[in-house]
């Protein structure tokens, strides 16, 4: 299961890598349609699989065509986009993953049905879904002619939501339906979450958002893996801790999608030079989602070896990610510069912040 999840994800690391170089040399518009390409060509093989192997070949396509798309897709909305929504318009493709996770989860729920339950279930059941992965894939292909060229490119030429089934069954929860319920959940407050970054992230700024949403992560799964330690042998005589070990999981992944899960595509984009921004836009989501790949092929084995200790592993990055950002004086300055383009008259002294950066500032640019 680790290796099914996993084979996506370095898929993805890959198809970032190598979109850099791709869409400096065909624009970020060409390179969005490569990409969908790619990603028909993973559906299909998955769709029509006959075997195992052909279902890994069909999802690392997929990945591959994902990691194109979510390096270039904040890339493209960053360059077109005004210094005063920016934010809000990057943070609209974290929104796009979300509400895609949330139709996956309830598509699975309801297919599941097809032909029954157990040995007689259809193979529709999962060839259906995977399937209608097709239709999102066309209409964006088919959107990219009608799409502009980046100016700047005229000018230079984890680990909850990917194994939340076996987490909820972990706590307790027993039953697919159940399961797939409590996942759906996940999908929906995914979605939910995410809105308020879109709305309010130029407002509030990169720096404070990642502080809120790190201490509500470590929160999360400091009480998670709590709760896991006092009842992971006594799941079915307190159920109520189950349910309350979900609702922290629940809180976890809201304080997660309005936080790092929509700045995490909108940073990369800010802080490199126009020169080298594709090639390093491509580097920063490829270390992405190459983290995402040893998450999802590790954290069965440590759900199965160290148990609660899992959750506790993942607090200290979130503690990491605090005391980061606290001191990372980049995050400061880019705000402050953000403030003054934007007009704001109690930060007109840090125009002088400008000059000494321009070169490291996408907001220069804007000027």
């Amino acid at each position: 299961m680790g290796w099914m999840v996993s084979v996506l994800t370095l898929g993805a690391m890959f198809g970032a890598f190598i979109n850099g170089p791709i869409c400096d040399a065909f624009s970020r518009r060409w390179s969005i349609l490569y990409a969908n390409i790619v990603f028909l060509i993973g559906s299909v093989l998955q769709a029509a699989a006959q075997n195992i192997p052909m279902i890994f070949i069909g999802r690392f396509f997929a990945g591959l065509a994902i990691g194109m798309l979510s390096m270039v897709v904040p890339l493209y909305l960053s360059e077109l986009a005004p210094p005063n929504i920016r934010g809000s318009l990057v943070a609209l493709q974290q929104l796009g993953i979300t509400i895609g996770i949330c139709i996956a989860f309830w598509l699975e729920y309801g297919t599941q049905y097809i032909g029954g339950t157990g040995e007689g279930q259809s193979e529709a059941s999962f060839r259906v879904p995977l399937s209608l992965q097709l239709v999102p894939s066309l209409v964006l292909a088919a959107a990219t002619f009608f799409l502009p060229y980046s100016p700047r490119w005229l000018m230079n030429q984890d680990a909850i939501i990917y194994y939340a089934p076996t987490i909820f069954k972990d706590i307790g929860l027993h039953g697919n339906s159940v399961n797939l319920l409590a996942t759906g959940v996940v999908g929906i407050i995914d979605v939910l979450a995410t809105i308020p970054s879109i709305m309010f992230l130029d407002r509030w700024g990169r720096r404070p958002v990642l502080l809120a949403g790190a201490v509500g992560m470590g929160v999360s799964q400091l009480i998670v893996g709590t709760i896991f330690a006092v009842y992971k042998d006594t799941w079915a005589q307190h159920t109520s801790a189950g349910w309350a070990a979900a609702a922290f999981i629940w809180m976890y992944i809201a304080n997660f999608a309005w936080s790092i899960g929509c700045i995490n595509w909108v940073m990369p984009s800010e802080i490199f030079p126009p020169g080298i921004r594709g090639k390093a836009v491509g580097v920063a989501i490829a270390t992405n989602w190459l983290t995402n790949f040893i998450v999802a092929l590790i954290t069965p084995r440590m759900l199965k070896s160290i148990s609660y200790g899992t959750f506790y592993f993942f607090l200290a990055f979130c503690i990491i990610l605090f005391f980061w950002v606290y001191f990372y004086e980049d995050l400061r300055r880019i705000a402050e510069i953000r403030k003054a383009l934007s007009g704001d008259p109690r930060h007109a002294g840090t125009m002088e912040k400008v000059e000494e950066i321009k070169e490291g500032a996408v907001f220069v640019e804007e000027k």
